[in-house]
């Protein structure tokens, strides 16, 4: 039996065997169809006006890639999807579309942090879902062409890197994107018995997490090759949020010890400086990572991964 480590947490389409539910009286059958009904109208203007593009534009109706050549990134994203809901015919048709056309031997620049969590996640979970080899091999090539970003003074992860010739760009990158990399890295690391990926990362997780400052905070911008903080504002939500989001789940799902200690250390520090309340709710502000001086009070959308976190600095 194949084995597989899964690394994402979905919410399941399956059909509940009564139409009823007895605490709420919802009709939770009429519900999942027009889920099921919702995703298959927005599928299905996508085939019509952008097959094999990366994205609809649904104002022109028209497709947009990211990059000078599409990496299917929507079909990607639907896959796993349509096997959740049973969607038989889509899959077919989606697995043929990536299976015959996706390949990443071009001379594109591209952004590791979005590539690694659209593409190679996408890749990893469609192999997941459906046991196809040729995704994992899709993924694997992938995982190949993107280690040259790595390839910094410190080990922190340059932001573009050309997928053909391995040149790197952009040294300035910042917590959440460096931070972000460990799930779909060390997931490939188990797959394919090629530990390199997970090394990789955790060395740059590593080098982010010793650079916190002495009150335990890490800033926001990064100098990846002379290790310098070049935005020193600190806080949980957007170019931040997937470092911590990422320690806790590197510890559960690869069960390393290093993660949990790294978790752990950086919960006091999140609390006591930047925790904060309103009449009736927690709140968590801006401040400096090195005096705790507030810079804001404004709490972004991408810091939602909090409240699912266990913030407790407990051992799980």
């Amino acid at each position: 039996m194949k084995k597989t480590v899964a690394i994402l947490v979905v919410l399941t389409f399956i059909p509940c065997k009564g139409n009823e539910s007895r605490e709420s009286g919802v009709n939770k059958m009429h519900m999942s169809t027009q889920v099921q009904e919702a995703f298959l109208h927005a599928w299905n203007r996508y085939k019509k006006y952008a097959w094999g593009h990366d994205a609809l534009l649904p104002i022109s109706k028209r497709g947009k890639d990211w990059y000078s050549h599409s990496l299917y990134m929507t079909p990607l994203d639907a896959f796993d999807t349509m096997i959740l809901m049973g969607l038989k015919d889509e899959t077919e048709e989606t697995s043929n579309l990536l299976l015959n056309n996706l390949t990443f031997d071009h001379d594109l620049s591209v952004q590791v942090f979005e590539v690694v969590i659209r593409i190679h996640g996408g890749l990893i979970s469609a192999y997941q879902s459906d046991g196809d080899e040729r995704l994992l091999a899709l993924a694997n090539d992938l995982g190949k062409r993107l280690p040259p970003a790595f390839n910094s003074a410190t080990g922190m992860p340059h932001r573009y890197v050309n997928l053909q010739t391995g040149a790197i760009r952009d040294s300035l990158n910042n917590s959440a994107e460096i931070g972000n990399l460990i799930l779909e890295f060390g997931t490939l690391s188990k797959l394919t018995g090629n530990n390199v990926y997970y090394e990789k990362v955790k060395k740059a997780i590593n080098e982010l997490y010793c650079r916190k400052s002495d009150i335990g905070l890490v800033g926001t911008v990064i100098n990846v090759e002379t290790g310098e903080w070049i935005q020193t504002e600190s806080h949980i939500s957007g170019m931040i949020d997937s470092y911590y989001e990422h320690l806790i789940k590197a510890a559960l799902l690869f069960d390393d010890e290093d993660f949990r200690n790294m978790w752990e250390s950086c919960i006091t520090p999140v609390h006591q400086p930047l925790a904060d309340t309103t009449v009736d709710s927690l709140w968590y502000r801006h401040a400096d990572m090195a005096n705790e001086a507030e810079k804001c009070t404004v709490f972004g959308a991408l810091a939602v991964f909090n409240p699912g976190s266990p913030f407790t600095g407990r051992r799980f």
